[in-house]
């Protein structure tokens, strides 16, 4: 599955091109966003449109530029021969300035001789140089930024800046193994080569060339295969050492390595989260902004300039109102009791030992669990049963951390699959499968417990993927524990209780929900989408979902349709999607008085209008709607001056604007450095007002702590993660052959399967 054309891979980096002109930010609080300086007046050439639907391309051609369409004409900051120049001061035509801005950084780029492009608004130039090789690969140093203005009393031009990483296959596309795995693939032209388009992605080969895909469906162009090299996604990282004729544990190695390298994880053992990613990632970003050059010579000669230091920001302990004051949010409670609102507390583990589940809906009477493993494992795996139910160390066992009654205590089935290198051969474990399905049996288990070797997520054809469509297609949902773990008995100790919670979420409980007493009337959908495709370099489908909650964190069911082909048809599988998420809320007998969508990061257009008809077409359009992009993948970072690593605290939050703000979820911990902060938006398009702003922030706040995969799970709020789960696994499945959600089993769908 592909989420976008990756031309780079967006992970923390290490300090290999720290420059020494660098310093350590003061003992604050900052984002990195560095003020940029414009002329108090400049002159820019303003073309008045000639007629109201003429295209932005067609105006270029005409005029050899490249222009911006804003407020009824084109413009640049170029002089254009016919054409008006005006003077515009700072405050004036916002985003003439950041469009002038972006030109001044291709140019820049250009001199330098970095690879430059623009995609969604976001930059990168890469340094030309390799940074480190690792096996078959070259690591190159990444400068992402984007130019906005943000701030809520009065708008400050800033670019908002980050290191990243491109990870390249260090062989050219002549070369027999790169060859074998590199259609649909993306490439880059190789250091030297000044002739051919720069980058483009794989169609075929033919007679020593490779065929690049034209981009408006016409005949792919034949370019020397020397000339050039395969951009490395993980995914493609594995199958490269593969096709190379090394092994899986080799694979996943050089994986590692490369991930060390880049900063994720520490070198020391190619395993441990880098606890000083933030931290090295900035350090790195202002090296980088040094070798680029902070002055930036606009298309009209004038200067603009960016700061030497970023943005910093305040935080303080009451209503932030200040220009550029911050505030911190306080861990909400978890409830455990839905008769008894007293039962609450912060920690989901320990509230579940007091108090119990929230709810046992669903499991009134004793789960079956099917376990089924490789035979060779049969004393470990009935080990691991035993502790499973009856509790280990710390974990007091199935049915006592959820407060089930003694009689509700799990029934275990047991099935024997093939063992060694037969339980890998996809075709035999499926007999297998098959061969149990055709047996009689009273009743079909409520949740299948398989053990399975452990395998990179990309990898589809394996046990993992079989056993899990397998299930699904029955549905059963599943949970899958790896045999490595099995054997690892320090890690198998505290992952029992994350194995339980995902499997007692899956059987229909509810372990917690958020208390939010007088706040939980609101029907939270998520909506989302991915590209999928074939596994095969062939056609992309497009998959919408829809993943709805009530505004506490109790899950209610997620809907999707088959991959779309086309535009038009996707959209109408999502309006359907949605229409029934949203119905989920009066099968459930909510009464909802507020209807929140959640857009995830590559929404637009086309899913609000779906939701729109979603709304009318579930007759919920009186209601009061807030449209909100949740984004997980802008490039804004908290960086906290106060901490040795950077590391901001969690639940910090931020109002660039009446309609923006930025919202910290997670802290750093000895699972690993916190994620980037979410920028969350309030789309015009909402009939609430700005003032609930606030409120629906700390709604996506609060979801983060309704996620039931893991007592340590991210927390990132459900409304997202949930359908990227879900979207995540339908993309691999498709790669197996065509694999159609929306044929599952209604009870199923109202079940978290996919955790």
């Amino acid at each position: 599955m592909s989420l976008k054309p990756l031309l780079e891979d967006e992970r923390p980096v290490g300090s290999s091109w720290q420059s020494s002109a660098v310093m350590p930010i003061g003992a604050g609080t900052y984002i990195n966003a560095f003020p940029v300086s414009i002329p108090a007046s400049q002159a820019v050439t303003r073309i008045p449109l000639p007629r109201p639907d003429i295209g932005r391309r067609e105006l270029e051609r005409e005029h050899r530029t490249s222009l911006f369409i804003h407020d009824g004409a084109a413009w640049t900051a170029k002089s254009v021969s016919g054409q008006t120049q005006v003077g515009i001061a700072p405050q004036q035509h916002l985003p003439v300035h950041v469009f002038n801005l972006r030109e001044a950084l291709r140019a820049q780029a250009e001199r330098l001789g970095w690879d430059f492009w623009i995609q969604h608004g976001e930059m990168s130039a890469v340094r030309p140089d390799v940074r480190e090789t690792v096996d078959l690969f070259a690591i190159q140093s990444v400068l992402k930024a984007r130019a906005v203005w943000e701030g809520l009393q009065a708008k400050e031009l800033l670019l908002v800046a980050s290191a990243s990483v491109r990870w390249l296959v260090d062989r050219p596309l002549s070369d027999a193994a790169v060859q074998s795995i590199a259609i649909g693939e993306y490439v880059m032209r190789r250091a030297g080569v000044t002739h051919g388009p720069r980058r483009g992605r794989v169609d075929g080969f033919q007679n020593g060339k490779v065929l690049l895909a034209d981009r408006g469906g016409g005949t792919p162009r034949a370019v020397s295969a020397a000339e050039y090299q395969l951009v490395a996604r993980p995914a493609l990282v594995h199958r490269l050492i593969l096709a190379s004729g090394r092994n899986y544990a080799d694979a996943s190695l050089t994986y590692s390595k490369l991930l060390a390298a880049s900063g994720t994880l520490r070198r020391e053992d190619n395993r441990t989260p880098n606890q000083y990613a933030v931290k090295d990632r900035f350090t790195e970003t202002e090296g980088l902004l040094e070798a680029f050059g902070r002055d930036l010579t606009l298309a009209n000669g004038e200067t603009a300039s960016i700061a030497e230091a970023p943005r910093e920001i305040f935080p303080t302990t009451g209503p932030a109102r200040a220009a550029w004051s911050a505030t911190t949010m306080k861990e909400p409670k978890l409830r455990f009791d839905a008769a008894i609102p007293s039962r609450v507390d912060t920690r989901a583990y320990q509230g579940l030992r007091m108090y119990g589940a929230y709810s046992l809906q669903g499991l009134e009477r004793a789960p079956r669990i099917l376990l089924a493993y490789p035979s060779a494992s049969h004393q470990e795996v009935e080990r691991f049963g035993d502790k499973l139910l009856a509790g280990s160390g710390s974990y007091p066992g199935f049915a006592r951390l959820f407060g089930m009654p003694r009689d509700r205590t799990p029934v275990v089935e047991r099935l024997r699959l093939p063992s060694g290198d037969d339980f890998r051969k996809v075709p035999l474990l499926r007999a297998a499968l098959d061969r149990w399905a055709s047996e009689p049996r009273d009743e079909e288990p409520d949740l299948a417990l398989v053990v399975v070797p452990h395998t990179d997520r990309w990898v589809t054809d394996t046990p993992y993927y079989v056993a899990k469509e397998f299930f699904a297609n029955r549905g059963t949902p599943s949970q899958m524990v790896t045999q490595e773990l099995l054997h690892n008995t320090g890690r198998l100790g505290w992952s029992m209780a994350n194995i339980a919670l995902a499997a007692f979420a899956k059987l229909g409980g509810v372990p917690w929900v958020v208390d939010a007493r007088g706040q939980d009337s609101d029907l939270v959908v998520g909506v989302g989408r991915a590209d999928i495709n074939d596994g095969d370099g062939g056609r992309r489908r497009t998959f919408g979902y829809a993943v709805a909650f009530v505004s506490n964190g109790s899950y209610l069911a997620t809907h999707s349709r088959p991959p779309a082909t086309d535009d038009a048809d996707y959209e109408q599988r999502l309006t359907e999607a949605v229409k029934e998420a949203l119905e989920e809320g009066r099968n459930a007998d909510l009464e909802t008085e507020r209807v929140v969508i959640h857009l995830a990061h590559r929404t637009g257009e086309r899913e609000i209008r779906a939701a729109q008809g979603a709304l009318a077409a579930a007759q919920m359009e009186h209601l009061p709607v807030a449209f909100l992009r949740v984004d997980d993948t802008s490039l804004f970072e908290f960086l906290d001056g106060t901490d040795k690593r950077y590391a901001p605290p969690k639940g910090l939050t931020l109002r660039l604007g009446e309609r923006r703000a930025l919202l910290q979820v997670e802290s750093l911990t000895a699972f690993g450095p916190a994620r980037r902060p979410l920028l969350i938006e309030l789309d015009e398009r909402s009939s609430v007002s700005p003032n609930d702003f606030g409120g629906l922030v700390l709604q996506i706040f609060r979801l983060g702590h309704a996620n039931w995969r893991g007592f340590n799970a991210r927390s990132k709020p459900v409304t997202l993660f949930y359908g990227e789960r879900l979207a995540e696994l339908v993309g691999y499945m498709n790669q197996r052959g065509a694999w159609d959600p929306a044929t599952m089993d209604a009870g199923l769908r109202r079940r978290p399967w996919f955790l």
